[in-house]
């Protein structure tokens, strides 16, 4: 039996550490009918010199860099669906590894299925800190599969364990999100399971994601964590998450179940934001923040309680129209 071509699709900036060891682990794949676009961003390190030596006689055809000239992972993406021709699809992260099996794990749980992902685990200075905890292999019904990538237990809303079918993606027109810094993973799974009948869970753990300092990610998680490096440019980018789950919310009408996840979880979110501005030492830095833009669309949603959504109504008068920060 002919393999399908599978592209596998990374974005990068600054990982010249790491990007040689993510390559070489899908270089070494059982599954041999790979293609693998890197799409680098305005990386100032090593990184495209290590990129470079893939370009070298004797090197394997299967890789494939280039440069981008707009800047983001969901740019980078976008670009790498462009360029890119398997009939299955993966994302991966720059200074992640894989599996020896991952692509033929996730290829041989495509069967009769239009998404499927593996377990993973997150790697911290050589540590494992989590694993992913599914147990069995399941087969799930979109409506389960959207509210999935709202629970905090069993958080799937990531793209770089799963595999996707390119002409669900083509025939949609379906692309990242270039306005969002954080969420873009889940807000483009939601947009794919619009168009999905059903998603296989498969539970081995074939991805191993690297918690590093200094990327991009660590910089918004400290942030939130440590309110002295906020920063009116970080928390701008940490609020296109409330932007994401207010267009997830829209997308979700006739799956209620989830929209109700999804809001729960973007009210939890922006209340995480509010607090920074409280607590921040320099609120009155926050007062012309793209934030404000934002969770002015929440202002009709529900939480939990009225005591919460009074709460929160409260600081939207405040934080949302005034920009004023003292309660």
């Amino acid at each position: 039996m002919t393999e399908q071509l599978v592209s596998i699709i990374i974005p990068t900036r600054n990982v010249g550490e790491y990007i040689g060891a993510t390559i070489d682990s899908l270089l070494q794949q059982t599954y041999s009918n790979i293609e693998i676009v890197v799409v680098d961003y305005n990386s100032t390190d090593n990184t495209r010199d290590v990129l470079q030596t893939y370009d070298e006689e004797g090197a394997d055809e299967r890789v494939l860099w280039v440069s981008a000239d707009q800047a983001g992972v969901s740019a980078g993406r976008n670009m790498g669906l462009h360029l890119s021709d398997g009939e299955y699809i993966i994302f991966m992260d720059g200074d992640d590894v894989v599996e020896p099996d991952y692509v033929e794990y996730l290829v041989s749980n495509m069967t009769g299925v239009a998404l499927a992902s593996c377990g993973y685990d997150m790697i911290a200075d050589g540590e494992r800190i989590y694993a992913s905890p599914e147990s069995t292999t399941r087969v799930l019904a979109s409506d389960d599969m959207l509210c999935r990538l709202f629970y905090q237990v069993h958080d799937q809303g990531y793209v770089w364990n799963k595999m996707f079918r390119r002409k669900i993606i083509e025939r949609n027109n379906l692309r990242f999100d270039t306005d969002l810094f954080y969420g873009e993973d889940r807000e483009f799974l939601v947009k794919y399971l619009m168009y999905a009948d059903r998603a296989r869970m498969a539970p081995a753990h074939k991805y191993h994601y690297q918690m590093r300092e200094n990327s991009a990610m660590d910089d918004l998680r400290e942030s939130r964590n440590d309110l002295s490096q906020m920063t009116p440019e970080l928390l701008d980018r940490q609020s296109t998450e409330v932007l994401a789950y207010t267009r997830m919310r829209k997308l979700l009408p006739r799956h209620s179940d989830a929209q109700w996840l999804c809001t729960q979880v973007g009210m939890y979110t922006a209340l995480q934001l509010y607090s920074a501005i409280e607590d921040h030492e320099e609120p009155d830095l926050f007062r012309y923040s793209k934030f404000r833009k934002a969770i002015r669309k929440t202002w009709s949603w529900q939480y939990y309680s009225d005591e919460e959504d009074n709460m929160l109504r409260k600081r939207m008068n405040h934080y949302g129209w005034s920009g004023r920060v003292e309660l």
